[in-house]
């Protein structure tokens, strides 16, 4: 510091004795100065990004609550998934059932020529009369096929 102030002085002196330094000694005082805030600026960087790396080390102990409910949320999806599947393949399984019902049941071919073409809800019902048919479904009515078919 003493040696700062001995330069700072000297180079008074010469701007006292020189007029024509002056221009010199505001360039290099300006130069000075604004080396010592950039490293000031840079010390005070260097303590926050090192308090800010060193917290995130010591603290960080497991997940933040956000990353936990995206966890519970992909699992509820994957269970979802599985559940759709599952009932996919029963679907395909009914629908198979329901082919082989129609295809085992007596005068099935002189039906579909003489019957002329319904509405899709019609072959739907009929479709559904089938498969609850023979499950023993008994007398639900228009209600439990409806229940059935969804």
């Amino acid at each position: 510091m003493v040696i700062l102030f001995g330069v700072w002085g000297a180079l008074l002196g010469l701007a006292i004795v020189s007029p024509g330094l002056l221009n010199t000694l505001f360039f290099l005082a300006q130069w000075i100065a604004s080396w010592i805030m950039v490293i000031v600026v840079a010390i005070v960087g260097a303590l926050l990004l090192g308090m800010f790396i060193s917290h995130r080390l010591i603290t960080h102990g497991g997940f933040t609550p956000f990353e936990e409910e995206m966890m519970r949320m992909r699992k509820d999806v994957q269970q979802q998934l599985a559940h759709t599947q599952k009932m996919r393949d029963e679907v395909s399984l009914m629908r198979l059932e329901v082919a082989r019902l129609k295809r085992a049941s007596p005068g099935a071919g002189e039906r579909a020529q003489d019957a002329p073409e319904g509405t899709a809800a019609q072959r739907r019902l009929s479709q559904a009369a089938l498969a609850v048919g023979p499950l023993g479904a008994g007398d639900e009515g228009p209600q439990g096929l409806e229940e059935f078919g969804r």
